[in-house]
């Protein structure tokens, strides 16, 4: 169902008023950004970081920025030693601001708070009965999740966005417009109109929306332009995604604790709880993908018979096979070709290549390229590796998949909840 704009039902001079506060008044949109580095993470926290604020910023924009640094105390970073230091190398870049990384304040994560019952009472009213009806108390997020299998990844994604939620409400933001979170690889892409100017526009569209998601890639040949008049974009109801959550702080904070059923937190993550327990009305998609859209990096969740030519058999090509590809090679000769071609140094020239061919536009984003089989929905990269060597960040069609569950569906929310574990992986 598309939103229609509420400017049907305003009068003209409600929207100029409305207008004004924003272009003829020109006062700047203020938001906060989060993300989180996680230690298993591929790509360099500080490049990930340095472009998705060089896309979020803007003349009409005053950001903040927090990096949480979450680290779960049962993860064994013995295992993956050398991204573990290569994050924490990028975390202390940008908490000092140095080398050309922006400044941002870096937060570790308190995981006491996983066993304080009290941590989820500002978001999430859990109602909790026995079989007679009677209320019971709290629970803490461990008592919910535990750490056994998939549900210590379910628990920390959890506490990773309710953190972001708190940090949105911490009183020291009490001035800010909008709270977005964005993980560390996704990429965004600017075609003319910034995400939070949009966004922006799109909550005064509608005053029900609470959460926001930004478009995706294949939104830019399908979907529509702004209003010439109003400069809002089409919406329509979606899914909640931990990926990318664009959030209006007053109206978030009005609409807390959210009400919450036992079967709906526990048993997935975060954004199935999100999903679950909002209305259908407080969740949005910006659907105008000519003036931006986001796309995650090649997933699991992709089967390319293209790949299993250059990939030692393998059916996807995952992000290090990717990275690897776009590794200038003229920086991995000479005479120190082992250190400087190391795998974590091919991953962070790789990462910066790719950041450079995506923010210039060498790439092809619509339904024949952009693929996640979890979703069916067009949110991962399909890469080649032929594209990627003639100069393009990525670029397979759709075509040379293995897996095709039937005709492309553009509506994401069509698809199953159960999309959503997978998809966060």
């Amino acid at each position: 169902m598309l939103r229609r704009r509420a400017g049907a039902l305003l009068s003209c001079l409600a929207w100029a008023g409305a207008l004004k506060t924003h272009v003829q008044e020109e006062r700047k949109i203020k938001a906060l950004y989060v993300t989180s580095s996680f230690p298993k993470d591929t790509m360099p926290i500080d490049v990930m970081v340095q472009h998705q604020l060089n896309t979020l910023g803007g003349p009409n924009v005053e950001l903040r920025a927090v990096v949480f640094d979450n680290q779960p105390p049962w993860l064994e970073t013995s295992d993956f030693r050398a991204s573990f230091d290569m994050q924490r190398r990028g975390l202390k870049k940008l908490s000092e601001g140095r080398d050309g990384a922006p400044r941002v304040t870096v937060k570790a994560m308190d995981y006491a708070d996983i066993e304080d019952p009290e941590f989820l009472a500002p978001f999430f009213n859990v109602n909790y009965k026995d079989a007679s009806g009677s209320r019971l108390p709290q629970k803490s997020l461990r008592d919910i999740y535990g750490f056994r299998g998939e549900r210590s990844q379910m628990l920390s994604n959890f506490f990773a966005m309710t953190s972001f939620m708190k940090e949105c409400l911490r009183p020291e933001h009490k001035d800010v417009d909008l709270c977005v979170y964005f993980d560390p690889d996704m990429l965004l892409y600017q075609n003319s109109s910034n995400i939070l100017e949009l966004a922006t526009t799109t909550f005064e569209d509608d005053p029900e929306y609470v959460v926001l998601s930004p478009p995706l890639g294949c939104f830019q040949t399908d979907w529509w332009q702004k209003d010439k008049v109003t400069g809002a974009c089409m919406s329509r109801p979606a899914i909640v995604s931990s990926r990318h959550v664009i959030a209006d702080r007053r109206r978030l904070k009005a609409r807390l604790p959210i009400q919450v059923r036992p079967n709906d937190i526990g048993k997935n993550y975060w954004e199935v709880t999100m999903t679950e327990s909002l209305d259908k009305l407080d969740r949005g998609q910006i659907l105008c993908g000519q003036e931006f859209f986001v796309v995650h990096p090649p997933s699991r969740y992709q089967a390319n018979q293209e790949a299993a030519k250059y990939f030692e058999g393998k059916t996807h090509m995952s992000l290090r096979d990717l990275l690897a590809q776009l590794t200038p090679h003229k920086r991995c000769s000479g005479e120190t070709i082992e250190e400087t071609c190391s795998p974590e140094v091919q991953v962070a020239l790789g990462t910066h290549e790719l950041v450079r061919r995506f923010e210039a536009g060498t790439f092809a984003a619509n339904k024949a390229t952009l693929y996640n089989q979890g979703c069916g929905c067009c949110a991962d990269m399909v890469p080649s590796a032929q594209r990627v060597r003639a100069g393009e960040a990525f670029f397979q069609p759709r075509g040379s998949l293995e897996y095709d569950a039937g005709a492309f569906r553009v509506e994401a929310n069509d698809a199953a909840f159960e999309w959503v574990v997978k998809c966060t992986q």
